[in-house]
């Protein structure tokens, strides 16, 4: 049974002193997003709380890096799923909607099949939100079936800013997870712990640096992973084929075409920080954004609907 717990006060911050909140379209990944992962050093600092400053700039690097990207799943389960094919034919599926991301299946050496799906995150999400699941999937490995049951405990236990040895993200938000999974192998019962730390920042669809620990009776293993979002589709237009110009720009940018479903307009560094936002006219016409205090550097230019859904996105540079 799958448990959330938003806390009201929680509700209150949010709006009394602009508390970080993550929506599911802001870090949920979509068919053609890229990434890089890499693993590095076991380098967890158990901090929790808010304004904090996690400096991971001097990770090691341990292994070579791989990339994958977030495809169209299969259909036939669900309208709205993912498929992450890594290497040597190893794949996930992912089901997911706007409040709850469903780990569905694991393909490599063997296949799972779930009575009751493993959540991986839920939305929107903010600093002290809480969540707990419950999930059960028999895998199957050759001839041997491996049932499991298994429980977790998500907290949103630290908020602020995630420095990087590639780049510094703000408005991070930090999620504990602990994981309690009974294996049970042709009769034989095994007792599995794990605790993940995972960082994510707005409109990076996929975690950005993970810590894990995880036993199985004697066994122990620590291990940490980097993400880097090589920002594939970023510059996909949808059928209306918005139009901004210029790009690179200086001190405007010029944009129009948007579409009719299209609410409101906004701009972000690439570290997520919103520096512009305004609703559109009704009427298809030239809007003007004026960038004169803007940075030198990289953004992302949002555009929404009516319920807040992120419709379109394009990277633009400040020259």
């Amino acid at each position: 049974m799958r448990k959330i717990y938003i806390i009201l006060s929680s509700c209150i911050c949010l709006s009394a002193f602009g508390q970080v909140q993550h929506q599911a379209n802001q870090i949920q990944p979509q068919v053609g997003d890229n990434f890089t992962m890499t693993s590095v050093e076991f380098k967890v600092q158990d901090t929790s709380g808010q304004n904090l400053l996690w400096d991971y700039s001097n990770l090691s690097q341990l292994n070579p890096s791989i990339s994958y990207s977030y495809l169209q799943g299969d259909t036939s389960l669900s309208n709205n799923n993912l498929k992450v094919e890594f290497p040597n034919s190893f794949h996930r599926i992912y089901i997911t909607d706007s409040t709850i991301e469903k780990f569905y299946s694991i393909s490599n050496i063997e296949e799972r099949h779930y009575s009751n799906p493993e959540t991986t995150l839920f939305y929107p999400m903010a600093y002290g939100d809480t969540m707990e699941d419950d999930f059960t999937y028999v895998a199957q490995q050759g001839m041997i079936n491996i049932s499991t049951v298994g429980s977790s405990k998500f907290i949103v236990d630290g908020e602020g800013t995630l420095m990087l040895p590639h780049a510094t993200y703000d408005n991070v938000l930090r999620i504990k997870i602990e994981v309690h999974k009974t294996l049970n192998v042709m009769g034989d019962f095994y007792e599995s712990e794990e605790v993940m730390y995972l960082f994510y920042a707005p409109f990076i669809h996929d975690y950005l640096l993970k810590f894990t620990q995880s036993s199985i009776d004697t066994f122990y293993v620590e291990a940490g992973r980097m993400l880097i979002d090589n920002y594939a589709g970023i510059e996909k237009e949808n059928d209306h084929l918005m139009r901004i110009i210029p790009n690179p720009f200086d001190d405007r940018i010029e944009v129009s075409n948007w579409g009719k479903e299209v609410q409101s307009i906004s701009l972000y560094t690439m570290q997520g920080s919103r520096v512009y936002t305004n609703d559109l006219p009704a009427f298809n016409q030239k809007f003007i954004v004026n960038t004169d205090d803007f940075q030198k550097g990289s953004y992302l230019l949002c555009l929404f609907n009516k319920r807040g859904e992120l419709i379109e996105r394009k990277r633009l540079i400040k020259i």
